[in-house]
């Protein structure tokens, strides 16, 4: 599909999941494989020097967006601090190639059509 004009924007929100957590490492893949390591990783990057408080209390906002030159730029901040950082990922550097993304679209339409006929993959 063709990227709307504007791009792409999302964010998601997640706690530190130690006591007295003072970083968290932020990495990026492309990718609709189940486990994380099983697709394309495209970078990653650190957010270093949060105050240490009890789990949960601190909270880290990622957003991701995509512009219609297909450059994905990510970033991560702590909420109540000036913590901030992100990384750009510029088109086809480590990503899919067209050939594998027409494979992955046409595996998961069959997947869907198995789905809605109540059969799993394994069948």
């Amino acid at each position: 599909s063709p990227i709307p004009e504007g791009g792409l924007s999302v964010t998601s929100s997640f706690g530190t999941s130690r006591d007295n957590q003072t970083g968290a490492d932020i990495e990026i893949c492309e990718g609709e494989e189940r486990f994380f390591d099983d697709n394309t990783h495209l970078g990653e990057f650190e957010l270093i020097g949060l105050p240490m408080r009890p789990r949960g209390e601190i909270t880290i906002n990622v957003s991701m967006g995509i512009d219609q030159d297909g450059i994905l730029t990510v970033t991560g901040s702590a909420e109540g601090t000036d913590i901030k950082q992100d990384i750009s990922v510029r088109a086809n550097k480590g990503r899919m190639n067209e050939e594998t993304i027409a494979r992955l679209q046409q595996e998961n339409e069959e997947y869907e059509q198995m789905s809605a006929k109540g059969e799993s993959k394994g069948d």
